[in-house]
C-alpha cells in the first residue's frame, strides 16, 4: 500500500508537468514561422490580400475578341502572387471562377489582419481607342462626415477605410510610379473613388485598372505572358517600395 500510494503521487505530479507540454506543443509556432492556427506571429511576414475582381457570372468588362475581365484579372492576381518574395504572406479572396460579395472581399482582408489589400480590375470605354490605367483609393469622407484619426475604432462598415486614407494614397503613389517605370508611355492616374471593396477594408488598400479591355491592343497584351508578368513585378516593387518607407 505504501508504494502503491507513493507511485499514485508521482502519477498526479507529473500531470501539470504533462499539460504544460501539450500547452506549448499547441501554441509554439511551427519550422514555417506559424502557429498552429495557421497564423503568423506579429511582426514575421507582411500579409498582402489579392482581390481578383468579378468571377462566376460576372465577367465584368468585355473586350471585342471576348476577352473577360475576370480572366485576366485572375491570371494577373496568381502571376502577382508568384512575384512576391518569402518574406510575404499572400491570400487571394478567389481561387477560383466563382462570384464573391464585394463586402466579402473586404471581409477576407479583415480576417487575414492583413497589411494591405490590392484590388484588381480592367476598365472598358465605348470610344474603343481610349486607354487608360488608374489606381483608386478610397474618397475622403464628405464634408457633413467626420474624419476618422488614425486608430479610431471602427463605427460604420462604409467608413473603415478612413483612418488609413494617407497610407493608401502614398501606396498608390508607390504602385503608380513602379508601372510607369514598365510600361513605357503609359501614364498612370490616382484617383479617389468610392469603391465599396476598399471603404470596407481596415487596412491600406487600393483598386488597379490595368487598361481598358476594349482597346485592342490592350486586350491582346492582357493575355500575353509577357505582359502580365511585367505588370506583376511592377506590382510587387511598388508593395516593396511602401514598405521601405512605412
Amino acid at each position: 500500500m505504501i508504494n502503491e500510494n507513493r507511485r499514485s503521487k508521482k502519477s498526479w505530479l507529473l500531470i501539470p508537468v504533462l499539460l504544460s507540454a501539450v500547452f506549448m506543443m499547441t501554441a509554439a509556432p511551427d519550422a514555417a514561422g506559424q502557429a498552429a492556427d495557421g497564423v503568423s506571429p506579429k511582426n514575421s511576414r507582411r500579409r498582402i490580400v489579392i482581390d481578383p475582381g468579378h468571377g462566376g457570372h460576372d465577367s465584368g468588362v468585355k473586350g471585342a475578341d471576348g476577352t473577360m475581365e475576370k480572366q485576366v484579372v485572375f491570371a494577373l492576381a496568381e502571376a502577382l502572387k508568384g512575384q512576391m518574395g518569402p518574406g510575404y504572406q499572400v491570400f487571394l479572396t478567389r481561387t477560383g471562377d466563382y462570384k464573391l460579395d464585394i463586402r466579402e472581399r473586404s471581409s477576407i482582408a479583415n480576417h487575414h489582419k492583413a497589411d494591405l489589400l490590392i484590388s484588381l480590375h480592367a476598365g472598358a470605354s465605348l470610344r474603343r481607342a481610349l486607354n487608360r490605367w488608374t489606381i483608386y483609393h478610397s474618397a475622403a469622407p464628405r464634408s457633413d462626415e467626420e474624419a476618422l484619426p488614425p486608430q479610431a475604432p471602427p463605427f460604420d462598415w462604409h467608413r473603415l477605410q478612413q483612418p488609413h486614407l494617407s497610407a493608401s494614397v502614398d501606396l498608390a503613389g508607390c504602385l503608380k510610379k513602379r508601372l510607369e517605370a514598365a510600361m513605357g508611355d503609359q501614364e498612370v492616374d490616382i484617383a479617389p473613388a468610392p469603391a465599396a471593396v476598399l471603404q470596407g477594408a481596415d487596412l491600406p488598400a487600393v483598386l488597379i485598372e490595368t487598361g481598358y479591355l476594349t482597346h485592342p491592343a490592350t486586350a491582346r497584351a492582357m493575355t500575353q505572358d509577357a505582359h502580365i508578368l511585367r505588370t506583376a513585378r511592377a506590382i510587387a516593387d511598388g508593395i516593396a517600395d511602401y514598405f521601405e518607407k512605412n
